[in-house]
């Protein structure tokens, strides 16, 4: 119950807005400003009484502690408290510029040493880590003698004081400075904040407690008060048994709470002339050097602490069993994952060999082997590195697989393995289903890989019997309509026949090309175009040195639905060329080309005939150019009438497969 009401007790003096809830933020800040103001006041007025009855400058300063537990608490906002308590406390008994001098080297000093250990180097106000109390003395110690410096030379420098009193001046303020801060500066960051404590039983802990307090009034009041017997050898580093066993016990806390009572009434004793110190400087070191020291060495347990804390929870939390032993191979400890594992107690096999508890008979002279090499290599830790090998339970002789990590530990003199052991029965097991499903899998795949071949290959041997087939029906109705061809007396109705015959011709040579393709849905539309050229020329019977055919197309692959309307156009408009660019005795020339970018295709038949006699237009009424008109609408695209000497023909569509 006290610990709790210290710690409110406390929080409330570093932090006087709390006891303001019903103002604003600003009111609170003006509250806590003049709170720290009247508590440095009343601090100064102590240590000045103090100094006073003792007749000397002074051997600590008191409000210096309380404004730099205020600062490392709560930030540098709160430095104007600090300055007014300063100026006030001095200015009551001296000039108001010495007062200035003082409340500003005062702020300075809580301000460099918030920066330095707050900012820079990231202290932790509770103290419970070594670097952290290392670091507050070092930093205050450097921090008080530029402050110190700074004060006494601007002492100096203004009248207030001689050249001669420099070095003394310095001194005290430097010592008194370094007192206050190492004294109260620890108890309030202690106290303001959760510094944690060793977890001792509560009974145990206030009967510990009370036998601290009970011998440190009896040692104060012997050392103190000098009433002990001239042959009991005490002096003042006998209190350090107290200070030590405080700090070690009862952690951060409990180190600055002994060292704030110890060297208080230290001070107060040496004050009014009975305490054990000749000389204030003796004093002084004491101060120092057991609050350094005492918070050290709480610091260094609580570091201890968390360490053994870190590795219980570590090996209580573990699913690998640990196991450790000595060189010679003895168990010197097991986790509860251990302890399940190979259903043993910790207890029962301490000091045991590791072989008679977790290794198969048959495989002991090789672990002995291999144990000897291992610690004979003189290596560092193979953390990281895992082994698959085999465990065995003495509780029922039963082996398993296991896998195992093993680290070696230098303590001190005395070397210690450490084995992390997982059990992977589980996993090999797994492991197996996996590699057995794994190789089912590959089979039926392979199994259905072999039956879509064999699928795909009876496909395309069907598609091109189909492609064959079609093929040859077409020829055998371009065969019948040559057979009208020869018995039609009548040239019109031969031209109709022959015009037929190249239409039916020209899909019937796709079909031929598809065939011999070892792609069923696309043809190469350059070797299309020219076999269909000259198949064309070949059934007009027209000789080369009279007109002349020229095909410029690029091997592209071109799909059926494209390919079939393309042969389709080029043979309408290369028959219309044939039949009438040409009227005997002229000669020409009949190019066809075939342009593909990336989203058009162009397909131009041009020639340098006579010219069309009627325009290409919506009444055209030759049968070739609505044939022409119709394919290209199929295809999605246009029909253009090029200007220039004889007839261009130029058709552009998509270059895209037309929608079904």
């Amino acid at each position: 119950m006290f610990a709790p009401t210290v710690e409110r007790f406390v929080r409330a003096i570093a932090l006087p807005s709390s006891f303001w809830p019903r103002f604003d933020a600003r009111a609170r800040y003006v509250a806590g400003i003049v709170a720290i103001a009247l508590v440095y006041l009343a601090g100064g007025e102590l240590a000045i009484r103090l100094h006073e009855l003792a007749g000397i400058i002074g051997e600590i300063w008191v409000p210096s502690g309380f404004g730099l537990a205020v600062i490392l608490l709560y930030g540098p906002r709160w430095w104007p408290g600090i300055a007014i308590g300063t100026f006030l406390t001095v200015v009551l008994r001296n000039t108001p510029l010495a007062a200035l001098i003082g409340s500003t080297t005062d702020v300075f000093e809580a301000l460099a040493t918030y920066y330095v250990l707050r900012v820079v180097l990231r202290m932790r106000v509770q103290l419970d880590r070594v670097r952290d109390v290392a670091a507050f003395a070092a930093v205050e110690i450097v921090v008080s003698a530029v402050g110190a410096t700074l004060g006494a030379t601007a002492f100096v420098a203004v009248g207030l004081a001689r050249h001669q009193e420099l070095l003394q001046l310095w001194s005290s303020w430097w010592w008194f400075s370094i007192g206050s801060d190492l004294i109260m500066t620890p108890a309030l960051l202690t106290w303001a904040t959760r510094a944690q404590v060793p977890r001792l039983d509560k009974r145990r802990r206030r009967t510990e407690a009370t036998a601290l307090v009970i011998a440190g009034m009896i040692l104060l009041a012997l050392l103190l008060t000098s009433v002990h017997p001239r042959w009991i050898p005490l002096r003042p580093f006998t209190l350090m048994p107290l200070l030590l066993w405080a700090g070690l016990r009862f952690g951060p806390r409990g180190a600055a709470t002994a060292t704030f009572v110890v060297s208080t009434a230290a001070v107060i004793a040496d004050v009014f002339g009975t305490g054990p110190f000749t000389r204030t400087a003796e004093l002084q070191a004491f101060i120092v050097v057991s609050s350094v020291t005492t918070l050290m060495l709480s610091a260094l347990a609580q570091e201890r602490v968390r360490a053994v804390a870190r590795k219980v929870a570590i090996q209580l939390g573990a699913l690998d069993a640990i196991i450790t032993i000595d060189t010679s191979g003895r168990v010197l400890e097991l986790n509860p994952a251990a302890e399940e594992l190979f259903l043993v107690r910790e207890s029962e096999v301490l000091g045991k060999e590791l072989a008679d508890l977790a290794i198969p008979p048959r495989l002991r002279h090789a672990y002995h082997r291999a144990l000897h090499e291992y610690v004979a290599r003189n290596g560092t830790s193979v953390a990281g590195t895992r082994y698959r090998t085999t465990a065995w339970r003495a509780a029922d002789g039963l082996e398993f697989p296991v896998e195992i990590a093993v680290t070696r530990i230098p303590i001190e003199d005395q070397l210690v393995l450490t084995g992390f052991v997982r059990d992977v029965t589980t996993e090999q097991a797994a492991e197996i289903v996996r590699i057995e499903a794994a190789a089912e899998l590959e089979r039926k795949v392979t199994e259905r890989t072999s039956q879509l071949e064999n699928a795909l290959r009876e496909k395309d041997v069907l598609l091109r019997e189909v492609h064959h087939r079609v093929k040859n029906n077409l020829q055998v109705i371009s065969s019948l309509l040559n057979l009208q061809l020869a018995a039609e007396p009548s040239e019109s109705t031969r031209r109709g026949l022959r015009e037929s015959q190249n239409r039916i011709l020209s899909m019937a040579l796709v079909h031929q090309l598809l065939y011999r393709s070892r792609d069923f849905a696309r043809i190469d539309v350059g070797a299309y175009l020219h076999d269909l050229v000259c198949q064309i020329v070949k059934a007009y019977n027209v000789r080369p040195e009279r007109i002349a055919t020229i095909v410029t197309a690029p091997p592209a692959p071109l799909d059926l639905d494209r390919a079939i309307p393309c042969g389709l156009i080029v043979n309408e408009l290369v028959s219309n060329a044939l039949e009438h660019a040409f009227p005997a005795p002229r000669t020409g020339t009949i190019k066809v080309a075939l342009d593909t970018r990336e989203r058009l295709i162009e397909l131009t038949v041009a020639d340098d005939g006579i010219g069309m006699t009627t325009p290409l237009g919506e009444s055209t009424s030759t049968f070739g150019l609505r044939i022409v008109k119709t394919l290209a609408l199929q295809l999605e695209g246009t029909v253009e009438h090029m200007p220039g000497p004889g007839t261009s023909i130029r058709v552009t569509f998509p270059n895209t497969p037309v929608a079904s």
